[in-house]
Formats: structure tokens, sequence, C-alpha cells
């Protein structure tokens, strides 16, 4: 059966689309055009969404260790670009930390939320869950070790294996909770999406 979803667009739906237009532009005209320019729209259209939107600077809203693992990604990706404008010449700082302890730690995040909702878990795992606080500070460390790197040249490539060791630790310790979690789903009868896809398992099993 297909399904008649009405769509219907606000002003806000508006500037989504304003919003992703603006960083898929940036990124031809860093490449195609002038690096600095492009760079330029992405700090600015990035600092718009996290004070608009995003609001992390405020510390409102939940209070779990995933809200706050996001709260420190979304900083990361902003305090990223504005380096890659400010300072192009730490271009690849920058640039880690926005994929380090910016997507990389916001991935960890969202894919604790969705196992731990979805694989219908205690959501009050995500509070005061040492598989979510140290993996979260051991990736925002990889993301500052890999910026200190740059000032300390006479260790520097020791510093970017403490980063990558750190980085490492992180996800395989985070894993080491979550994995299981991912593989083996607990359907619940008292939810009826689970609860048809329970018994299809058991009708293939009886088959």
């Amino acid at each position: 059966m297909i399904m008649n979803v009405k769509c219907s667009y606000s002003a806000k739906t508006s500037e989504f689309l304003l919003i992703g237009i603006l960083l898929t532009l940036a990124c031809f005209i860093e490449v195609y055009v002038s690096e600095n320019f492009g760079n330029d729209i992405r700090a600015m259209t990035m600092t718009a969404v996290f004070f608009r939107h995003w609001k992390a600077h405020l510390f409102e809203g939940p209070t779990s260790s995933v809200a706050w693992g996001l709260r420190f990604a979304a900083f990361s990706m902003l305090f990223g670009s504005i380096g890659l404008w400010l300072f192009p010449s730490f271009r690849l700082e920058a640039l880690h930390i926005i994929y380090v302890s910016g997507f990389g730690l916001l991935t960890i995040m969202v894919a604790s939320r969705v196992i731990l909702a979805h694989g219908n878990h205690d959501l009050k795992l995500e509070f005061g869950n040492w598989f979510i606080k140290i993996p979260m500070t051991l990736i925002i460390l990889a993301g500052v070790t890999r910026v200190s790197a740059a000032f300390l040249p006479a260790v520097y490539e020791q510093h970017l294996a403490y980063a990558a060791i750190s980085f490492l630790s992180g996800c395989l310790l985070w894993s080491y909770f979550f994995l299981p979690k991912l593989l083996d789903l607990d359907f619940e009868k008292s939810d009826p999406v689970c609860e048809t896809v329970a018994s299809f398992h058991s009708h293939d099993k009886e088959q």
C-alpha cells in the first residue's frame, strides 16, 4: 500500500534549501574560483546555522551524554569552518576539527541514539553511560591533539600517532558496547511494528 503523504512547504523549508545550496556552492567556488571565498561562504553559513537553529551555545535542552556530544560536535564544525576562513595557513588542522571532533563525533552520537531508540533499549543508557562519555572524550582529544601537532614541530609525527590512537580507541570502545545491541535487536511485543517483524521471523522459522 502506498501512503498518501501531503507535502507542505514553509519559510523554514525554503531556508534549509538555501542553506544546502550555499554549502554546495561553497564547495564549487572553493575548487574552481577562489578557495578563500568558498571558505567565507561556508563559515558564514555555518555560523548562521549554529546560532539560528542549533543554538548549542545556550546549553539548553537535554543533558544526556549524547546531547553533550552533539553540542561538542556542533562547536567543532563551527570553529573548524571559521578556522578555514580566518587561518587558511592552518587548513589541515581546521579540516581535522571539522571531520574528527565534528562529523566523526556527530556520527557516533547519532548512531548511539538510533541504536538505543530503534533497538527498543532503555534510553536511560544515554545518561551517565561511560561507553558514550569516554569515546566522546577520546574523539574530542583526538581532534585537539591533531591541531596541537602543528605547534609542536619537534614531536609532530608523535602527535599524529597520539591523535590516531585516541580516535581509534574511542571508536573501538564505543563499538564494544553498541555493536552487540545493533546485531542482536530485541523485538518488543508491545510495539506493533516490532510485533509484525517478529511474526514474520517466527513464520519463516516454521517454514
